[in-house]
C-alpha cells in the first residue's frame, strides 16, 4: 500500500498541475474541487485494480464512492460549464490575494494530492488489506449522499425567487448554515464502518477527521461566510447568531 501511495502521489501531482494551467487560462480555480473527485475516485478504481481483490465489501465501498463522485462531480462540472462566474469561495481568494493569487493557487492546487491521500484512506486500505460489509456503513453514506441532495435542492429552489439580501432558511438550512457539508461528511463517517473490525480502523479515521476539518476550517465554510457577510450584513450575521455552523441541530 505505501508503494501505491507513492506512485499515486506522483500522478496526483502531475494530474492536479496540468488542471491547474488549465485554470490559468479559464480563471476558474473551482477546477481545484473537480479535480479532487476526479483523484478520489482514481484512488478508490485504481487501488481496487491493483489490488485485484473484487471481493463484496470492496465492490459496494467501490459502488458507493462511484455513485458519491458522479454526484458530486457532475454537480461541479455543471456549473463550471454553465457559470461565467468563478466560485465564490475561490472569488473571495482572489480578490483577497491580488496579484499572487496564482502563485498561491498553485499552493491549493498540489495540496489537493496530499488531501486525496488522507480522504482516500478507508478504501485504499479496504482494496489492499481487506474489508467486512457494514450495514452501518452503507446507512451512513446513503444517508449522506441523499441529505446533500435535499440540502442542495432545497437551497437552488429557494435561489429561483429569493431576493438578493433574503436567507435560505427553509428545510434543512433551518438546522444547519451549511447542511449540505454536514451530509457530505456524515458521506465519509459511512466509509470507514468497512473496517471497524480492521486493525487499521484507527487509521482510516484520518478520513473523517481530515474532511472535517477542510469543511469547517479550510476551504469549506470559512469563505463561504466571509463573502456571506459582505454581500448580506446584518441578516447574514442574525443567521449565525441563531441557527448552527455545521451540526443539525434546533435553532436559538
Amino acid at each position: 500500500m505505501i508503494k501505491f501511495n507513492f506512485m499515486f502521489f506522483v500522478y496526483a501531482q502531475a494530474f492536479m498541475l496540468g488542471m491547474y494551467f488549465v485554470h490559468l487560462k479559464l480563471k476558474k480555480a473551482d477546477l481545484a474541487d473537480f479535480g479532487w473527485v476526479v483523484l478520489v475516485f482514481s484512488s478508490m478504481f485504481f487501488s481496487l485494480i491493483i489490488s485485484s481483490n473484487f471481493k463484496l465489501p470492496n465492490l459496494l465501498l467501490a459502488l458507493l464512492v462511484t455513485i458519491w463522485s458522479l454526484k458530486l462531480g457532475s454537480r461541479i462540472l455543471i456549473r463550471l460549464i454553465q457559470s461565467k462566474r468563478e466560485d465564490s469561495r475561490y472569488a473571495f481568494y482572489r480578490e483577497k490575494w491580488g496579484e499572487s493569487s496564482n502563485l498561491k493557487f498553485l499552493v491549493i492546487f498540489l495540496l489537493q494530492a496530499v488531501f486525496v491521500l488522507a480522504l482516500s484512506l478507508p478504501f485504499v486500505i479496504a482494496n489492499f488489506y481487506g474489508a467486512e460489509v457494514s450495514i452501518v456503513g452503507i446507512f451512513l453514506c446513503l444517508i449522506g449522499m441523499l441529505g446533500s441532495y435535499i440540502a442542495d435542492s432545497q437551497l437552488k429552489e429557494f435561489k429561483k425567487t429569493a431576493l438578493s439580501n433574503e436567507i435560505c432558511q427553509k428545510g434543512l438550512w433551518s438546522y444547519s448554515r451549511h447542511p449540505n457539508y454536514f451530509f457530505e461528511w456524515i458521506t465519509w463517517c459511512g466509509y470507514v464502518f468497512f473496517l471497524i473490525n480492521s486493525q487499521y480502523f484507527l487509521l482510516s479515521l484520518f478520513s473523517p477527521i481530515v474532511m472535517y476539518l477542510l469543511l469547517v476550517y479550510g476551504t469549506g465554510i470559512p469563505p463561504l461566510e466571509r463573502v456571506a457577510v459582505q454581500n448580506k450584513g446584518e441578516s447574514y450575521l442574525n443567521y449565525q447568531k441563531t441557527t448552527s455552523k455545521f451540526f443539525l441541530r434546533a435553532k436559538k
